[in-house]
Order: structure tokens, then C-alpha cells, then sequence
């Protein structure tokens, strides 16, 4: 996809895909780049940057849409905006675009010029998409990994199903068996990193003999170099945000509260299937507290003093205490 004349990146400059695609590919493009403070300003930020590409998080991406319906909702325009949609759907298909009349209100609140949403993440519901697609905002989903130096596939403008396609300097392979249609996704290029830094063992875990990098991600790669993501493996949660969390280190420091006998972590999803935060379900050492009540405050006193020693990603959100 091509990038526009203004760029605004909305992710952390930590981010590899951040400081990548959201700063040096549009200044090599020839474009001009706006960078965001955080996901609390974005959309003001958006009006004053006016940019007509915005890269994101799904979570963000999430944010505004929810805002645009809340928005709707206030000023009593729900049931019109839902048939705009329809109506500029089904003309769209006849190849007449009227998203400009129908939507103006909503593209001026994003700044008027706005064409290209890129977000990074978990795969996106394909009714934000449709949305997007819509109301005339390509949102262009992307599969971000960190290892592989940021974006490992773009979807093409306009799609909605899918994660993308794989780009062009990596090449992948699915580890499983002939007869299963989805498998372990394995890539190998001029992007995948090395390894990790004075970390053989960590490094050796993840690389095989032939060099293919196991990323842990679970789907299907079809013919025509479209990747298709189901899942990924029990010891990762990838958050809408982008960050990816180590279920079985996180485990680790719970079980090591003096009341704990047994942790285990879980995601918890917003209504759109993406990840926004962590849980944990705990079962107790025996005469941990002399009762259910007593029990639940000092689980949660506990869960304070980790949260204050583990990035924001990582943070305890929710703690269920199990017989």
C-alpha cells in the first residue's frame, strides 16, 4: 500500500514497527511525520495533525470506532448512520462512491483527510473492517512480530479477511503434518533476527537447524502467500495493544507469593475478541487465611505489590481465587 503525504504514528517509538514503519519508511517515501503522545490524545491529536495515514494498534483502532457509534448514539443519529452504511455498501459495489456526502461529520472528527488506517496487533474483527472499508477509510491490517524487525505481512487495501500478505523478503513454512490444512508458522528471511542478545538458550529454543524461526503463532499460508492466523501457543498472549505477554514467566512470579500455591493466566477479551488485559485464577496454600473474604484481600494486596514491579502490559487486572 502506498503511503500518503503525512504519516501519524500513534504507537511508542519502543515499538520496532513504530520507529520502522512509522518514522523511517515515510521519510524515505517522502513523507511528513507527526508522532503521537498516547492512546488517551489520539483523537485529538488526529484533528490537529489532520494526517491522511494513521498508524495504530487495533486496540486504538477498537477506541475510535466504539467513539464514532457513542457518538452516534448521543445525538440520536444511530439508525441514520446504520443506513448510510447499508446504502453506501450496496453502492459501492456498483462502483459509486458517496462516502464523502454520507460521512463528512465523521471524517472531519478525524481530522478531514484521513484515507489509511495501518494497524498492528492482533487480527482485526471483520466488522471494523467493513466499517472502515465503509465509510470510505481503508484500514489495512498488518501482522507485527519483533523478532522479524516489525511487520511480517500487510493485509491489501480493501481486504477484510485474513491477516496479509507475507512480505516479500521472508519466506514461510507451516510445521505440521502433510494431511493437516494449518500448522506452527515458521519464517525465515533477510528480516528475522539473529537471535536474542547473550541468550543462546532462549535463541536455540525459538531457531531450528535449517535456521526457521519458530514464531509460535499457530495458521495457514494458502497459494497465494496469504497468511491466515488462528492462534498461538499456550505460553504467549498477544494483547490488542501489540505487546505479546509470557503466560509461564508471568505464572512463575505469581506462584512465588507466599500465600500461592498454583497460578494460571488467562486473557480477557472486549466485545470486538481482542485482548485488553490479563487475569489470573490462583488455588491458595491450605490456612492461607481463615476465611473466603479475609483470602480475597490478601490475594489482592499481593497482586498490587507485583503490579508494581511489572511493565504495564504484564499487570494483574483481574484475580479469581479457586478450591
Amino acid at each position: 500500500a502506498r503511503l500518503g503525504k503525512k504519516m501519524m504514528c500513534a504507537l511508542p517509538m519502543y515499538y520496532v514497527t513504530g520507529a520502522i514503519f512509522g518514522v523511517l519508511a515515510p521519510l524515505w517515501a517522502g513523507s511528513a511525520v507527526c508522532i503521537g503522545s498516547n492512546d488517551a490524545r489520539i483523537m485529538g491529536e488526529i484533528r490537529k495533525f489532520s494526517p491522511d495515514s494513521l498508524l495504530l494498534t487495533v486496540k486504538s483502532a477498537e477506541e475510535i470506532y466504539d467513539d464514532i457509534w457513542e457518538n452516534a448514539k448521543r445525538t440520536n443519529k444511530t439508525k441514520k448512520l446504520g443506513e448510510y452504511l447499508s446504502t453506501s455498501r450496496s453502492l459501492r459495489k456498483l462502483g459509486i462512491n458517496r462516502t464523502r456526502v454520507f460521512f463528512e461529520y465523521i471524517k472531519r472528527s478525524l481530522g478531514g483527510k484521513l484515507e489509511k488506517l495501518y494497524c498492528i496487533g492482533t487480527p482485526i474483527s471483520s466488522e471494523i473492517s467493513q466499517f472502515y472499508h465503509d465509510i470510505g477509510i481503508e484500514l489495512i491490517g498488518t501482522c507485527s512480530i519483533p523478532e522479524c524487525s516489525g511487520v511480517i505481512s500487510f493485509q491489501e487495501v480493501g481486504g477484510i479477511d485474513g491477516t496479509g500478505k507475507l512480505i516479500s523478503c521472508l519466506e514461510a513454512k507451516m510445521d505440521c503434518d502433510k494431511k493437516e490444512k494449518q500448522g506452527r508458522i515458521c519464517l525465515r528471511g533477510d528480516t528475522v533476527m539473529m537471535g536474542y542478545y547473550k541468550n543462546d538458550i532462549a535463541t536455540e529454543s525459538v531457531f531450528d537447524e535449517s535456521g526457521w524461526y519458530h514464531t509460535g503463532l499457530t495458521g495457514r499460508l494458502d497459494s497465494k502467500k496469504q497468511l491466515w492466523i488462528t492462534g498461538q501457543k499456550r505460553n504467549t498472549v498477544t494483547l490488542g495493544s501489540g505487546r505479546t505477554v509470557g503466560v509461564s514467566g508471568l505464572e512463575r512470579r505469581i506462584e512465588q507469593i507466599d500465600i500461592v500455591r498454583k497460578a494460571r493466566v488467562y486473557p480477557i477479551y472486549n466485545k470486538h475478541k481482542s485482548v485488553i488485559c490479563i487475569g489470573c485464577a490462583v488455588v491458595l496454600n491450605d490456612g492461607a487465611a481463615p476465611c473466603p473474604q479475609t483470602a480475597c484481600s490478601l490475594m489482592e494486596e499481593r497482586i498490587r505489590e507485583l503490579n508494581r514491579r511489572l511493565p504495564q502490559s504484564s499487570r494483574i487486572s483481574r484475580v479469581r481465587i479457586k478450591k
